[in-house]
């Protein structure tokens, strides 16, 4: 029936392409490979590496992050040899990749890494034409045979592939499947579709779950609409699930540096704190301008704070610096080498 209904709507020339993504279904309901792969927690030292590397890189530590992605690529770990080729060549453009990027997008891409694939088909330009051809029809073929362990990546990934072909109506189609599987980066594109309201509420609802990308929308949306108060509410959330940038933005804000916040009542001691974490946390590799404000303001609370203040205020930094809570930023290569995964 469904079938009909794509050909009835669509027409039959997407029918046949249909029936490929259709069956990406039928496989995943009953196969154990898709609930086993849900608790995989590899152990091995390159997934340890790998996970070292993706937080350095998340905290703007590129050069530092470089040694563990180096080590687990070089052990034969697909995400970690795209992030490491990534960083070689960052802010490049891919015809002036270097020979060790190109090098390690190679290797990822035999060995089935759908983002080094892609890569290579999309943006390869030391490739001949021919060449790019052949990845983009391993990328769909590798696409189409993930559905049977991972039908919601697949689906959502053939979204953007058919996308990209220009074949709308059945990229809308596959985005719509993926949305049923629960996909939360499925459902935040599908947000950016719909009207204000919708979106909204499908923000708040996958923000609640704990996505940081989500929560960065619903805060958007909110100082959109003048909702400060409750925008702040999100963006203590946003600091609480780890992303680096929320903590400079609070310890501004406890500081009385931003006039869309001054209604919220400044407290020396926890910009103080805010601001020594995200010290402490992030390198000067990407947001450099920022780190070197944070430290300036930094500098200026020990003349403006009594002894006592500054007490509480260093106990209250070094109880948050001590802690072992990751915080980084969540950005679409970092969604991309699937360091979310791990």
């Amino acid at each position: 029936m469904l079938v009909q209904w794509i050909n009835t709507t669509y027409g039959r020339s997407i029918v046949n392409k249909c029936r490929l993504t259709l069956s990406i279904g039928l496989a995943c309901l009953s196969s154990p490979l898709y609930a086993q792969v849900q608790n995989i927690q590899p152990q091995s030292g390159p997934d340890e590496a790998f996970r070292r590397g993706c937080l350095l890189y998340g905290q703007s530590k590129f050069n530092e992050a470089l040694v563990p992605l180096e080590s687990a690529a070089i052990q034969g770990h697909q995400d970690a040899a795209y992030l490491t080729a990534r960083l070689l060549s960052y802010q490049v453009s891919p015809k002036d990749f270097s020979r060790q990027s190109q090098k390690y997008l190679l290797q990822g891409a035999k060995q089935g890494h759908l983002a080094s694939i892609r890569f290579l088909y999309q943006q390869g330009e030391w490739l001949s034409e021919g060449e790019r051809t052949q990845w983009k029809q391993r990328y769909y073929n590798q696409l189409i045979e993930l559905g049977a362990t991972q039908p919601a990546n697949a689906y959502f990934r053939l979204s953007h592939y058919h996308k990209r072909e220009g074949e709308l109506a059945l990229s809308e189609y596959e985005l719509q499947q993926a949305v049923t599987f629960d996909l939360s980066a499925a459902w935040l594109e599908y947000a950016r579709h719909q009207p204000l309201k919708e979106a909204k509420s499908i923000y708040v609802s996958e923000a609640e779950k704990g996505s940081v990308p989500a929560i960065r929308q619903v805060i958007g949306t909110l100082e959109k609409d003048g909702q400060f108060n409750e925008a702040f509410h999100w963006r203590e959330a946003s600091a609480k699930r780890g992303d680096l940038l929320a903590l400079a933005s609070l310890g501004f804000i406890y500081h009385g540096h931003s006039d869309r916040y001054a209604f919220v009542e400044p407290d020396l001691a926890k910009a103080y704190a805010y601001y020594s974490l995200y010290l402490d946390r992030a390198g000067t590799d990407r947001f450099g301008l920022l780190y070197q404000r944070v430290a300036d303001n930094v500098n200026t609370l020990p003349h403006v704070l009594s002894s006592e203040l500054l007490a509480d205020a260093e106990a209250l930094a070094h109880s948050w610096v001590s802690s072992d809570a990751p915080y980084y930023y969540h950005d679409v290569l970092w969604e991309q080498a699937n360091c979310s995964a791990k």
